[in-house]
């Protein structure tokens, strides 16, 4: 008799043991097919490894599953579902039968006695048996899905597995801003982490480790939707929600495939504008991969200092170095050993100077090269166009320019200077008409140069031609010219000076005129520049292109409630931001200024955020209407704003407001839904959708055809159906049993064998 020494187990016959063996050596697969339970003749069994059949056997049929036990991989987990409308016996044997029919396991359980409906106890009973094997990677499960029942537990499972296979992740609370001891609860980007917290772990020294994993008081463990090879793969990307930092930032695993979690290491880059961070160094080191997509620059003012890239292969193709040589010295960059830089259409490169203020951006083209552009390329570059003879537009001047400009200058390609001349014997300077004569001790006819102080008559006062002026001739006529002039300017020196020494000056001074811009509205031309402006200035100071660069994607102002909210025009292009309310539900509430009274242009924004504890009410103001997806239409309803989240409200004419956002991602296509209660339907981001129904048949064992809420547009995959909860419309004699199967992409079959009057079932379907 059963009782508290009584022992339970299960074990390989001798032909399960046989077979076992044979699956081992030879690597062929060992398939479970069915389950036997019995009652032993009433008796306790003690299970036999030379067992063929069990004592009294009163049901076979299909296994449910078959599975490695998680805890153990030596122990293998058969199971089999049996439905309420079998049974009136006990079982105390259990049996397990491989696809050719041979009993191959064999188990005792305690008593337990399995009902009919008829006895007025009808249930779904699961039957286990966990069995040690050798080696449990050539078990295999044959399943005939048209007989065999799912527990909601075997379904659960799957479901999370798929859906832990999808590249688009649950988002994290926080994410990494540098390596961390992955155990405990620190504060990472100013939150403070509780247990249970999703984090996003990309810094660490050992890339390996980076990945996504949930916070506990002792050592961290894989999220289990990036816990394995099958979750975590290219392309993988995930929302960071909170953070002083990276709040509402995503980012993406750039790590190319294949991918061994735990070995290969795993790169995240930031989707979202700007750099994902900066490094900054004074001195010569190794840039590594995690400084990919970060700004690097160097500050350094000592010479020859070095810089070495970090391996083309550990980044993935078309990642992106960005240096700034901030510093007062040249520092040159060189790439791993065996890997290249090219520079336009140069040749590959052993190194490249990074001159002070100047800028590189290096791109990873192949696994071994890198491809340069940016400032610090520019006296690199080959095949510069020569542009015109005397141009002076700011185009940039080639070698081949230079030597054409002098070329010009000089009447020759001769270089400028051909060496000293002898006596006697005339060379090219820099002038042509610079020459040393034969005679150097006279003075030619023909434009001579004396030297010393050469004399000559002073010519009269009324004096023209081209006779030699000398000095007392030249004092006198200045004499003559200043008459009363004011000391400053009673010189030629000084009005040539005052006239920038410029012969035509009324010219210059018109031309330049001309090219001066009206205080009024002035059309400038050209590459304008101006001073820029401190980074968050809000005067009339003009933006330049540096100032714009600086300053980032930023709201134009922030306000902070709590209550009930009319929407003004001061709130576009800012956060209105509602906090926690110790009040009710609902006592937050907004309403968007009306576009007609304010004037408001398209494109007009506004982001509401909720803060609060409850959710927030959105409403709009005057005419105006609002919708959030393509299938909808333009209402005045008002919506719901959940915690947590924000609506950013777009006005695009016409007094229309577009609503997107995490306070509206139920309703948008990627998550389509209609929940309305006990019929209703919900599309997932990947593109499965599910749908629910409840019907009542009209008369006792019926079977219809049913429509769903929506019709797939693709797929129906599978259908389920199960009693209701209306226990009334049923009497305490009959079988109530309900069945689904798949009519079409937009309805059901479903069935009913019960055979006292009507009955309600409750459907659930998939498929994409």
């Amino acid at each position: 008799m059963t009782d508290q020494n009584s022992q339970f187990f299960a074990i390989l016959t001798a032909i399960g043991e046989a077979k076992q063996a044979n699956a081992d050596a030879l690597g062929v697969p060992w398939t479970f097919a069915q389950m036997g339970v019995g009652d032993a003749n009433g008796t306790d069994p003690t299970p036999s490894r030379t067992q063929t059949r069990l004592i009294n056997e009163r049901r076979r049929a299909p296994l449910n599953q078959v599975k490695v036990d998680p805890a153990n991989a030596s122990i293998v987990i058969a199971e089999q579902v049996i439905p309420p409308d079998v049974g009136g016996w006990w079982i105390r044997e259990i049996g397990l039968y491989d696809a050719d029919g041979d009993l191959v396991a064999v188990a005792n359980c305690a008593p337990s006695f399995k009902p009919l409906l008829t006895q007025g106890s009808g249930k779904t009973q699961v039957v286990r048996m966990n069995f040690i094997v050798t080696s449990a990677a050539n078990v295999t499960l044959k399943i005939d899905p048209a007989v065999v029942l799912a527990t909601r537990e075997f379904v659960e499972l799957r479901l999370s597995e798929e859906i832990g296979k999808l590249d688009s992740k649950n988002s994290v609370r926080v994410a990494t801003t540098g390596p961390i001891d992955l155990t405990g609860l620190p504060v990472l980007d100013g939150i403070a982490i509780s247990a249970g917290d999703r984090v996003l772990v990309k810094d660490q020294v050992q890339a390996r480790e980076n990945g996504i994993y949930v916070a506990g008081a002792g050592a961290w463990v894989r999220a289990q939707d990036a816990n394995g090879g099958a979750y975590v793969t290219p392309g993988l990307t995930v929302m960071v929600e909170q953070g002083l930092k990276l709040a509402d930032t995503q980012w993406v695993l750039a790590t190319d495939a294949p991918i061994v979690l735990g070995s290969t290491a795993l790169q995240f880059q930031n989707l979202t504008a700007g750099y994902n961070g900066v490094t900054a160094r004074n001195s010569s080191g190794q840039i590594t991969a995690a400084d990919a997509g970060k700004m690097f620059y160097f500050y350094g003012n000592l010479a020859d200092q070095v810089l070495t890239l970090p391996r083309a292969s550990e980044l993935h193709q078309g990642a992106k170095l960005n240096l700034q040589n901030m510093g007062s010295v040249p520092v040159e960059l060189f790439p791993a050993e065996g890997e290249k830089i090219w520079v336009g259409g140069s040749n590959s490169l052993p190194s490249l100077t990074m001159h002070p203020c100047t800028e590189l951006e290096l791109v990873r083209v192949h696994p071994i090269e890198w491809f340069a552009q940016g400032t610090g390329t520019m006296y690199r570059m080959r095949s510069l166009p020569t542009v015109p003879t005397g141009a002076n537009d700011g185009r940039l001047a080639s070698t081949g320019f230079v030597q054409q400009e002098l070329s010009a200058e000089r009447g020759s390609a001769v270089p400028l200077m051909d060496g000293a001349a002898s006596v006697g014997v005339s060379a090219k300077k820099a002038r042509e008409d610079h020459r040393h004569p034969v005679d150097t001790s006279r003075a030619p006819v023909d434009s001579p140069n004396f030297t010393g102080m050469p004399k000559a008559p002073t010519a009269g006062a009324t004096a023209t031609g081209n006779q030699i002026a000398t000095l007392d001739f030249v004092r006198r006529q200045l004499a003559d010219l200043v008459g009363s002039s004011p000391a400053a300017l009673d010189t030629l020196n000084e009005l040539a000076a005052a006239l920038g020494n410029d012969p035509n000056f009324a010219a210059t001074m018109t031309n330049k005129l001309s090219l001066k811009a009206p205080l009024e509205s002035p059309a400038l031309t050209g590459t304008p520049t101006c001073k820029t402006a401190p980074v968050f200035a809000t005067d009339t100071h003009i933006a330049n292109t540096d100032w714009v660069t600086r300053r980032g994607v930023q709201y134009t102002n922030f306000f902070s409630f709590t209550g009930a909210v009319s929407g003004a025009i001061a709130h576009v292009g800012g956060v209105v931001h509602f906090w926690y309310s110790a009040s009710a539900a609902t006592t937050n509430a907004y309403s968007l200024p009306n576009s007609a009274t304010n004037n408001i242009p398209p494109g007009a924004t506004i982001r509401v955020q909720n803060w609060g504890m409850y959710n927030m009410t959105l409403a709009r103001q005057g005419a105006d209407q609002m919708q959030e997806n393509i299938d909808g239409a333009w209402s005045a309803t008002t919506r719901i704003i959940p915690p947590d989240s924000y609506v950013d409200c777009l006005y695009v004419d016409k007094n229309c407001w577009l609503l997107t956002g995490t306070g509206v991602m139920g309703k948008t296509r990627p998550y389509a839904s209609s929940l309305t209660g006990v019929i209703g339907w919900q599309r997932l981001p990947s593109g499965l959708i599910m749908q629910w129904t409840r019907y009542t048949f009209p008369a006792a064992a019926t079977s219809v055809q049913i429509g769903l809420p929506i019709a797939y547009p693709s797929a129906h995959i599978g259908v389920w159906a199960s009693n209701t909860d209306d226990t009334a419309r049923y009497a305490t004699v009959g079988t109530p049993f309900t069945s689904a199967a798949i009519a079409s992409l937009s309805s059901v079959y479903v069935q009913s064998n019960y055979t006292q009057g009507m009955s309600s079932i409750f459907v659930l379907s998939i498929g994409y």
